[in-house]
């Protein structure tokens, strides 16, 4: 087991970083997702919920400019679910 923590829709630990920005335009779902992973140490997992179509994008980009890892993107009933890895602390 990897020590990481995943968030998950169905089954989220107590310390789970959820971020639910269903409903929020650009730039607010980026916004929360990097205010989230600003409080996670390095390696935990957040999720974020979007309806907003431009937060693929923006957070692909968000991701390729903080080195955070994109762990996987998926859509289910018209919500986009990221999972995002904050990265490690660079030295």
């Amino acid at each position: 087991m990897s020590g990481r923590k995943r968030c998950d829709l169905n089954e989220l630990p107590k310390d789970a970083v959820l971020v639910d920005a269903r409903g929020l335009y650009c730039p607010i779902p980026v916004l929360r997702l990097a205010a989230a992973l600003a409080r996670c140490g390095p390696g935990e997992t957040a999720r974020l919920l979007a309806t907003d179509p431009d937060a693929r994008p923006d957070v692909t980009s968000y991701c390729r400019e903080t080195g955070a890892k994109l762990v996987s993107v998926r859509e289910e009933k018209d919500v986009l679910i990221f999972e995002v890895e904050k990265p490690a602390r660079r030295g």
